[in-house]
């Protein structure tokens, strides 16, 4: 597989992981798991999760709304990219591929537990595919407009947004 392919795949699963947390922290009213103390609160490096209840009161709460937390997210990774007036264009249709799908897999996750008959059922596969693809473009053609050094940070990013 080329680099650029790895590379795609890595931003797609970050992307992701990281509107499925969202997505079913708003489904769950919380953050599910993290529920307080012990080795599942904290990370590999002895930091709190971002779930964690004490993080959550250092930080002022990350019970807040799920949307304004993505919104937040990603002017962060905006700013950690340092983008361009020239790569705007480009990082807004990455934005708002990852705000469509955010939105997509919320409304998937209300309607959780109705029963939706089977050709439905196929048509919100093809509909999912068809937005990962989209969401595959996107972060492509962003991934493409951005610097070297802009790459490696992109590179660096692990799942769940540690870095951002």
């Amino acid at each position: 597989m080329k680099r650029s392919q790895q590379i795609l795949v890595i931003i797609v699963a970050v992307a992701g992981i990281s509107a499925a947390a969202v997505a079913t922290a708003s489904a769950q009213g919380g953050w599910g798991g993290c529920r307080g103390y012990g080795p599942a609160a904290y990370d590999q490096s002895d930091r709190p999760v971002m779930g964690h209840k004490r993080y959550a009161k250092k930080k002022g709460g990350m019970r807040g709304d799920k949307g304004q937390m993505m919104t937040q997210r990603m002017e962060n990774l905006k700013s950690l990219l340092q983008i361009t007036e020239a790569q705007e264009p480009a990082w807004q249709a990455f934005n708002q591929a990852v705000t469509e799908k955010v939105a997509a897999m919320a409304d998937r996750f209300k309607q959780r537990g109705a029963q939706v008959p089977v050709a439905e059922r196929v048509e919100r596969m093809r509909a999912g595919a068809q937005r990962m693809t989209e969401m595959a473009d996107a972060i492509e053609t962003f991934y493409g407009v951005l610097t070297p050094e802009q790459q490696k940070i992109a590179d660096q990013m692990t799942p769940m947004g540690r870095r951002f």
